[in-house]
């Protein structure tokens, strides 16, 4: 059996179908990035032309002092990469110009270690060792490219964010640096080479920086001004470190960018209207372990307003109260379970139940009532329980128990329900006639026909009243001879 040099063999062809998916436009940005990434440089220059039908020339120059670091690097795939072990390069597997390769029916790299020349289509290399430049490095790729995917690689190309420093021109007009919005510090996830070479994951401390998309983009997640994937998100997001790709190197994890919006709504929540702040990346957000409480409360204020309360499953009467004194109560499938953990957790928007309770002396969650003993009874307490029985048959028909409580604790006059009617003494006098007490008590009748905010209780309030009406018009010591 005959041996052959090489363990394995690259078909350009298959490589370049693979590459295709990902669309022509990253054969630009994979240039830029690497020169970027070399050190010294302060000025990129990339220019396009269409030579032939279907086929784009893409040069890419830089002033890098000591230019292309390893002439073999042009053509050898995942050669080690110097820029593996530096979270704030952008290269990691040492792969890019080869994949422009792919898409390329010729390709030249002129650099201070010297030149290669790929024709492609001849599945040819030529190397020249001799010094060619000084300094800097030019790239350039007759790409296959029709005229719309050379429209859309220029249009994502003008999206890039050049670093400070770094003056980078696309066809002869320069990119302006950016306003950064905001800058914000956090620990995030990224990629890290070891000491032998093999990238783990790892957390360090970054900057992202957040920009205004301009008009006609949107929202990106960059990494180091290079955009990885389209959020549609209400900013831009420039992580300035490695960020955990995928194989394909055009998206992340989701929980990575759940990280990255939580850290951006944190310092941009004051900025965002109702309807901004009712916008998908806000609620995943929101879900977020790292989101601010300051910033949850933020939210929900633009979104509902301060006068707001959650839907109480456990008092729906309460969130009728809410809704009639001109609150927004917020339905349960609103946000997610884990949304609503940090939505509680922030403290700022309470149940329609702890902001408009409903009397539940006996609720399972509640303090005991301190009622009183009817053997502890004054006689002025046992005649006022007989007499307030007494009323109860005669204006609503049908016999209740009446039970007295005194406690300082509880916030309610009185309540009504499951055949009782509770009276607290701290807060009525045991007089019928009492005003304030009758008030109480007539109140409290009108939920034998309905809870309130509805027309029935009401109802049963005037029909209990006009019933008392005309008893007392019969006999003036009507409500007296009860006592």
């Amino acid at each position: 059996m005959a041996a052959t040099k090489g363990a394995l063999a690259v078909d350009l062809a298959g490589l370049r179908l693979l590459v295709e998916r990902r669309g022509k436009s990253f054969a630009l940005l994979e240039l830029l990035q690497n020169c970027w990434d070399e050190p010294g440089v302060t000025r990129v220059d990339v220019t396009t032309e269409s030579i032939a039908r279907g086929v784009v020339r893409v040069a890419v120059d830089d002033d890098a002092p000591d230019g292309f670091h390893d002439l073999t690097h042009a053509y050898t795939l995942f050669a080690s990469s110097k820029k593996k072990a530096n979270p704030e390069q952008r290269g990691r597997f040492n792969v890019g110009e080869k994949l422009v390769i792919a898409l390329a029916n010729e390709f030249w790299v002129d650099t201070t270690s010297g030149a290669v020349h790929i024709d492609v289509r001849k599945n040819e290399r030529h190397t020249n060792r001799r010094r060619y430049r000084e300094s800097g490095s030019r790239i350039t790729a007759d790409l296959r490219m029709t005229q719309d995917e050379h429209l859309e690689a220029l249009r994502i190309f003008r999206t890039v964010l050049p670093p400070p420093g770094i003056e980078t021109t696309i066809n002869g007009v320069r990119l302006d640096r950016r306003h950064v919005v905001a800058v914000e510090r956090a620990i995030l996830a990224t990629e890290i080479a070891d000491e032998h070479g093999f990238l783990r994951p790892t957390k360090r401390q970054t900057d992202i920086e957040v920009y205004d998309p301009a008009e006609g983009e949107t929202g990106t997640l960059y990494e180091m001004g290079i955009p990885v994937v389209e959020t549609g998100d209400r900013y831009h997001y420039n992580v300035l470190q490695k960020v955990p790709l995928n194989a394909d190197r055009d998206n992340v994890p989701p929980s990575f960018l759940r990280d990255v919006r939580a850290i951006v709504l944190n310092a941009m929540a004051h900025t965002l209207d109702g309807e901004e702040a009712a916008e998908p990346w806000v609620g995943e957000a929101l879900e977020d372990d790292l989101v601010e409480p300051s910033a949850v409360s933020t939210v929900m204020t633009a979104r509902f307003g301060a006068k707001r309360v959650t839907f109480d499953m456990s008092d729906p009467e309460a969130n009728r109260s809410a809704l009639a004194a001109g609150y927004t109560v917020i339905p349960s499938n609103t946000f997610s379970r884990s949304a609503w953990n940090n939505v509680r957790g922030a403290g700022t928007t309470l149940p329609a139940g702890r902001t408009f309770p409903t009397a539940k002396p006996f609720h399972p969650d509640g303090s005991p009532l301190k009622t009183i003993d009817p053997k502890d009874y004054t006689d002025g307490e046992e005649r006022f329980v007989r007499g307030v029985a007494q009323l109860h048959l005669d204006l609503v028909g049908r016999e209740i128990a009446v039970t007295l409580a005194k406690d300082r604790g509880w916030k309610f006059n009185g309540a009504y329900g499951g055949g009782q009617i509770i009276l607290n003494l701290f807060c009525i006098e045991p007089v019928l006639w009492d005003e304030d007490t009758l008030r109480t008590i007539l109140h409290e009748f009108g939920h034998a026909y309905g809870d309130h905010l509805t027309h029935a209780f009401d109802d049963g309030i005037a029909k209990v009243a006009a019933k008392l009406v005309a008893l007392v018009t019969d006999d003036p010591t009507y409500l007296r001879s009860l006592a």
